[in-house]
């Protein structure tokens, strides 16, 4: 039987293969059917791996650190500080070399011992103001259909 220490345990191991830039690794953590929302973004599990590589691209030392976890049945919310140098472009923004910190939520469903399902915010506005952006960037976007990385925005 699944605890919820080993829900926890599933998250943590999940950001701690982020940090390793091991994208097989999270993904193998993941449900195949997962589905994750960003503010007004729908993603599948191979939009979610692009989103996460194109972060990992940006700031290629970027370090994901849990400041706490709390859990209740299948859901666990953790509050993470993200920590990095964009070295890399993001989102159309060029690489400003400058190092930014930021925070953001994630509340991760996992289910035998899988995330089946993502919500995550995180404070864009500092992160932008950190890269010295006064306007926000487009994200990416490809398809609404499952299985094509990112979806179009909540109409």
């Amino acid at each position: 039987m699944t605890t919820i220490q080993d829900n926890k345990n599933v998250i943590k191991q999940f950001f701690a293969a982020f940090d390793k830039n091991d994208f097989d690794a999270c993904e193998k953590m993941c449900a195949p059917t997962l589905q994750a929302h960003f503010a007004d973004w729908e993603m599948d599990l191979k939009g979610y791996r692009q989103y996460g590589e194109m972060y990992r691209k940006a700031f290629m030392d970027l370090k994901c650190n849990i400041e706490f976890q709390v859990a209740e049945g299948d859901l666990v919310v953790s509050y993470v500080r993200y920590d990095g140098t964009q070295r890399g472009e993001l989102m159309g923004i060029a690489p400003t070399n400058k190092r930014a910190i930021t925070q953001g939520i994630n509340i991760q469903r996992v289910q035998n011992g899988k995330i089946v399902e993502v919500w995550g915010l995180s404070d864009g506005v500092q992160l932008l103001t950190q890269l010295g952006q006064t306007q926000l960037p487009k994200m990416p976007t490809q398809a609404k259909k499952t299985g094509q990385g990112y979806v179009q925005p909540h109409n």
